[in-house]
């Protein structure tokens, strides 16, 4: 004989809407809430989603990694690739989805196609370390959507024929009321795999171990910055700069401040070349040169107008010798913005040459920004 579930007085689990055998509840050993064995933790003392989402960490630095060499021991090291997005821890509660870039600043309204992918997740929370990543149609990278949702507040939507974005994560710091960041990369690493999270705009990307000239040489072929190397034994250490984890790059790279800029000629409202540097370690704003390679019509323009509010009679750089300003038209600004930018050939003392924007940083902060030194071990 079929039981109803009316006449076995089932109740509804307030959590997660199960219905449930009343004595199949238990009791959250924190609050005290009834909770169904579906969404509760497991173990002697289990808790409710409240409790678990109380207990999940908040504002998290990631951790950081050093330009380095191809590391000699490859069976001792985990690489992924550099995406070259915008990174970004993900808090899933059980409920609600926040997404924090490195400088913990809340950015979630900018990517609301996550939250399509946050109504499939399980209930059990978790924290994620990963990259917002924009693919074109044939899956290539594709950075304008980034640099347009992360300059505007106004227009985080989609617009058509614009490349979706993506979150791949690549760490796991934090699940249900347990943090995982004690654990060895390549035990998390493992237990990302295994979490059942990768649908929707979600990727898990692959790590490997031992094939990193095959990696650089795909890297380079489809555009990508170069390799992350990961100990693999080595443990997560938030707002750490740490040598076990490296970067290694196919062509060299890296993140510029803008110091100034000078209009494109016939459009005195649009970029023609930017003004770079870095900061020394007296904390003076030392001028790199000047980038305009790379500069598409988008960015000269939305260039010129974030730059606008920062304009200042004086330059913010301390240079000298071969590294003087250009003697042409400048427009001078406070330092507030970053850039990526490839380069061929920085000798110690002149600014750097071949010089191609990348992109914007909004996630670094702006006096972090010094000459990347690698670390070899």
């Amino acid at each position: 004989m079929v039981v109803s579930l009316i006449e076995r007085t089932d109740v509804l689990c307030p959590h997660c809407g199960h219905a449930c055998d009343p004595d199949e509840l238990l009791h959250c050993w924190e609050c005290e809430a009834n909770v169904c064995s579906h969404c509760a933790t497991g173990g002697p003392q289990p808790l409710c989603p409240d409790c678990v989402a109380k207990a999940l960490p908040r504002n998290l630095p990631p951790m950081l990694a050093v330009p380095g060499e191809m590391p000699l021991s490859p069976a001792q090291w985990g690489l992924e690739y550099k995406w070259d997005g915008v990174r970004a821890l993900c808090y899933w509660d059980g409920r609600r989805l926040t997404l924090q870039d490195r400088n913990q600043v809340e950015i979630t309204a900018r990517f609301p196609e996550l939250q399509e992918w946050a109504g499939a997740l399980p209930a059990r929370p978790f924290v994620l370390d990963g990259e917002l990543v924009a693919l074109d149609d044939q899956g290539q990278i594709d950075d304008t959507p980034l640099r347009s949702r992360m300059l505007s507040k106004s227009r985080p939507d989609r617009v058509p024929g614009e490349a979706p974005v993506y979150y791949y994560a690549f760490d796991l710091l934090f699940m249900g009321d347990r943090s995982t960041m004690k654990l060895p990369y390549g035990e998390r690493r493992e237990i990302l795999a295994n979490l059942d999270i990768e649908r929707g705009c979600c990727r898990v990307p692959l790590g490997h171990v031992g094939q990193a000239q095959a990696m650089l040489e795909t890297a380079a072929d489809v555009g990508l910055e170069g390799l992350i190397a990961k100990r693999l034994d080595s443990i997560y250490e938030p707002g750490r700069r740490s040598p076990y984890w490296r970067k290694i790059k196919t062509a060299s790279s890296q993140s510029f401040v803008i110091g100034g800029w000078t209009p494109q000629p016939g459009a005195d409202r649009q970029v023609g070349a930017l003004l770079i540097g870095v900061y020394d370690e007296h904390k003076h704003l030392q001028y790199a040169g000047r980038v305009a390679a790379g500069l598409i019509e988008q960015d000269r323009r939305s260039l010129a107008q974030a730059l606008r509010p920062w304009q200042r009679p004086t330059s913010p750089f301390r240079s000298s010798g071969k590294t003087a300003l250009p003697d042409e038209q400048v427009i001078h600004v406070t330092p507030r913005l970053v850039v990526r930018v490839q380069y061929g050939d920085w000798p110690a003392g002149e600014p750097v040459c071949d010089a191609v924007y990348k992109g914007l940083r909004l996630d670094r902060i702006p006096s972090e920004i010094v000459r990347e030194e690698k670390v070899n071990l």
